[in-house]
């Protein structure tokens, strides 16, 4: 299924779920809270697992790609970026850790300085959604091999209703023939350039 499918199936589950519970009593504000703080402690506990198999791995395989250009830049082409399998997993997981630092302030301004308790609930269940369909989980986690909708760089969401799992652009098939909205491109490093 669909990551934002299954994101959106979530969502509507526990927000029903929610309406049935009290949140003036105390007690289920607690609970409310635990179950966010153990998930955001499940989460920072995955990256740091992943970020310790990244550097034991050492991967130092080329990866030539072009980065799609931002939106609404008004730019044709991406920027063409050279780095490494384990740079680049590196900059993803940190694009992953900053988004959840990001939701945790957000959520804690939600909630301790307007007083929201609901959304706890919600904020408990979507972030692990996340982080289980996320590709480096499935790669260092899970086992997976980097290929087809793994094959990095990584193909970025499509939105709720395209297959984000089509696989990224092989490295053997030419840049020049993916077109720019199926995410960023590969290109393949050969032994002569990389001596060069």
């Amino acid at each position: 299924m669909n990551a934002q499918v299954l994101n959106l199936v979530a969502a509507l589950g526990v927000m029903q779920y929610s309406k049935k519970l009290d949140f003036t009593d105390p007690q289920i504000v607690y609970y409310a809270r635990a179950a966010y703080v153990i998930s955001n402690a499940i989460i920072f506990g995955v990256y740091s697992i992943i970020q310790t198999r990244i550097s034991s791995n050492n991967d130092r395989t080329p990866l030539v790609y072009e980065e799609p250009p931002a939106p609404f830049s008004g730019q044709a082409s991406g920027k063409r970026v050279t780095t490494t399998v384990k740079d680049y997993d590196n900059d993803q997981l940190q694009k992953a850790k900053k988004s959840s630092m990001i939701g945790v302030a957000m959520m804690a301004f939600m909630h301790l300085y307007m007083g929201y308790a609901q959304p706890l609930v919600l904020q408990s269940i979507l972030p692990l959604i996340s982080l289980f369909t996320n590709q480096l989980t499935s790669i260092y986690i899970l086992g997976k091999a980097a290929e087809g909708s793994l094959a990095r760089p990584f193909a970025a969401s499509g939105g709720m209703f395209n297959n984000t799992n089509k696989p990224a652009p092989s490295s053997s098939s030419p840049a020049a023939n993916a077109s720019p909205s199926e995410g960023p491109t590969i290109t393949e490093v050969k032994d002569d350039e990389k001596t060069s």
